[in-house]
């Protein structure tokens, strides 16, 4: 009996630990990118840690995978993401889709700013203690936000240059 119950723990261990790691991958590659240089396709950044409070829930449509991704390899063209609330740490999910042009050799940064920290980056926008969030995406280059919303309304590029806890996100 004892062998048996050594054994089962080995047979679970030799199956879990693969698994584990897997999900603990933290770069995202959209399949069509296999085999391409990296000039070939675009970069997406996301600022993650396990207090993160927002992350990408799908990628073009469809489930991204488990594991906790910083980096995102994307085909140059449209894409889309839909971003999420951590509703672990306190957000609401309000999920939100971010549609953006990927140039292949570009590296972009998923940025958001809650409605805590943006009182402290513009004065009257999302202070209204809700838990409400907002999410862009910028060229890390250039620092210019890049999104379809942003662009659509004309607001002044989001910069790299912030202040308050939203800076290293």
């Amino acid at each position: 009996m004892r062998h048996l119950r050594s054994a089962s723990s080995l047979v679970c261990l030799v199956v879990l630990i693969p698994l584990l790691l897997a999900g603990c991958a933290s770069t995202y590659r959209d399949p069509r990118t296999q085999g391409l240089a990296s000039h070939q396709f675009a970069i997406l950044e996301e600022y993650h840690d396990l207090s993160s409070r927002v992350y990408v829930a799908k990628v073009n449509g469809g489930n991204r995978g488990i594991g906790s991704f910083t980096r995102y390899e994307l085909l140059p063209g449209r894409n889309t993401l839909l971003v999420t609330g951590n509703s672990h740490s306190g957000m609401h999910p309000d999920p939100k889709e971010l549609a953006f042009l990927a140039e292949a050799g570009r590296v972009y940064r998923l940025k958001y700013e809650t409605s805590r920290s943006a009182s402290l980056l513009k004065p009257g926008t999302w202070n209204d203690g809700s838990g409400r969030w907002h999410a862009w995406i910028i060229d890390k280059t250039t620092g210019l936000a890049v999104d379809e919303e942003s662009i659509a309304k004309k607001e002044p590029n989001q910069s790299l240059q912030r202040t308050g806890p939203s800076a290293r996100r």
